[in-house]
């Protein structure tokens, strides 16, 4: 099946994008036109290595999907993983990198200043202690865009 209307398709496939987040690096195969997303979520379910027929817009797989539970409101020290870590992308929200980690930041810990905010999540466990740093623009609501966007500690 051929697109009729291939400028709308891209619309639609930006739209997609807007509404569901990827928090790997999505891969492209030109061969085939399959976009592989590793993991994508919408509302409280988790996609996991779905891949997409860019050319025709079919859904050819979805590896399997979980629903996440609500963030915790205390880290402990078996929340913080390097692949947690390595999921949190700029341009997500603060309940985005609560769910990634599974717990909530420490609004005790949060540095503001008039060009970004910092959350941290921290867990204190028999002397284990595990830290995600994550700036955000200056309203909280988006992690910035930056390479230094994330620090992280003791994992």
């Amino acid at each position: 099946m051929k697109l009729k209307n291939p400028p709308f398709a891209a619309l639609l496939l930006f739209g997609a994008f807007l509404v569901t987040n990827a928090y790997a690096n999505p891969t492209f195969n030109e061969a085939n036109s399959y976009l592989t997303l590793p993991n994508v979520v919408v509302g409280s379910t988790v996609f996991n290595n779905v891949v997409v027929r860019v050319d025709r817009f079919t859904v050819v797989s979805v590896g399997g999907s979980s629903s996440t539970p609500p963030a915790k409101e205390n880290c402990a020290y078996s929340d913080f993983t390097t692949a947690k870590y390595n999921a949190i992308q700029p341009g997500m929200t603060t309940d985005q990198v609560n769910q990634i980690i599974g717990c909530k930041f420490d609004p005790t810990q949060t540095v503001r200043s008039q060009s970004f905010v910092g959350h941290y999540w921290v867990a204190n466990s028999g002397g284990q202690i595990a830290v995600i740093n994550v700036l955000f623009d200056a309203t909280g609501s988006n992690a910035l865009n930056s390479p230094a966007f994330k620090t992280s500690s003791g994992f």
